[in-house]
């Protein structure tokens, strides 16, 4: 409590405006930390700190909770892959119109029927 009313009685730096505003409002930024820390106000310059790591925190808990998603879907996909036929796998397989086209042309497919082809 004692630094809390007498942190910056001329042992440290005083408060910038803005700080000192929003230290007022109660509305500190994780990026007040260093300038509290030198105005002798330990106490809130941690607060910020703490704010700071309970950011990252739960971004890391957010980064994990989407791996461990996609670590799944793709252990279900893969497991859909192992326990079906060919003709399953052939349906799963991704296709592009670049390799359509490229097995048409290498398996002479056209589309048209055997007495159409004659006709062109």
């Amino acid at each position: 409590m004692y630094q809390n009313i007498f942190g910056n009685a001329g042992l440290g730096q005083n408060l910038g405006a803005d700080t000192a505003l929003r230290l007022q409002k109660g509305e500190l930024t994780e990026g007040d930390a260093p300038a509290l820390r030198a105005a002798n106000l330990e106490y809130f310059a941690q607060q910020c700190e703490q704010m700071k790591d309970q950011r990252h925190d739960a971004a890391m808990e957010e980064t994990t909770r989407r791996a461990r998603e996609a670590a799944a879907v793709a252990k279900a996909k893969q497991e859909r892959w192992a326990n079906s036929n060919l003709m399953e796998r052939l349906a799963m397989s991704e296709r592009n119109q670049q390799t359509i086209d490229q097995a048409r042309r290498e398996w002479g497919i056209t589309g048209l029927a055997e007495w159409q082809k004659g006709e062109e």
